[in-house]
């Protein structure tokens, strides 16, 4: 896939690719940018040699001084699978164990009290939900969830955002969702 990829980015007008150094290994699912800081999901896909790699890649630059800080992970596939970025200062939680489990760990961890200042965290009472897309003005859920549903399209209209829903269950079938089967990122 690298290659391919690399490929990709340099047509869209992607300027830096900087590739993963064996033997780390990381997975989309798992990278989650709040525009403060950098959280990395440490899962069965994504190790801590990974979070080491991103700090190294990152270090220069506009994201100088961005944390890059390894999310611990009990029984979730990725960190996006139950916790996503919403806007400046919002995330949606499922409401799990993990879930629960993440936001204890973002709230206590000192690297992180000022990047993550003043954020909010909605937890969504089906777990699966939590896993949105913000493409623009616009934040996409998986349908199927209609407890989840109405807080967010609550959420959405008080920020000026819409709410669409769509079919995911092709994606389901092979343990995807919405984030991970999207590359999202503004042209150069």
């Amino acid at each position: 896939e690298e290659g391919s990829v690399r490929e990709a980015l340099v047509a869209a007008g992607i300027r830096e690719a900087h590739p993963i150094r064996s033997p780390a290994t990381v997975d989309g699912g798992d990278v989650l940018f709040t525009g403060t800081a950098l959280l990395v999901g440490l899962s069965r896909r994504t190790t801590s040699a990974a979070v080491e790699e991103l700090k190294r890649i990152l270090c220069h630059g506009s994201f100088e001084g961005t944390p890059v800080v390894g999310v611990p992970l009990a029984d979730t596939l990725h960190l996006k699978t139950v916790i996503t970025w919403v806007d400046d200062r919002l995330f949606v939680v499922g409401d799990c164990p993990d879930g629960h489990a993440i936001v204890a760990f973002l709230r206590s961890e000192p690297r992180l009290a000022q990047a993550l200042a003043g954020f909010e965290f909605v937890v969504l009472p089906e777990p699966e939900a939590a896993n949105v897309l913000r493409v623009r003005s616009t934040v996409v859920m998986r349908e199927g969830f209609p407890r989840s549903e109405e807080i967010l399209r609550a959420l959405c209209q008080r920020r000026g955002l819409q709410l669409r829903t769509v079919d995911t269950s092709e994606l389901a079938k092979a343990d995807g969702g919405l984030t991970c089967g999207s590359v999202l990122f503004s042209p150069a």
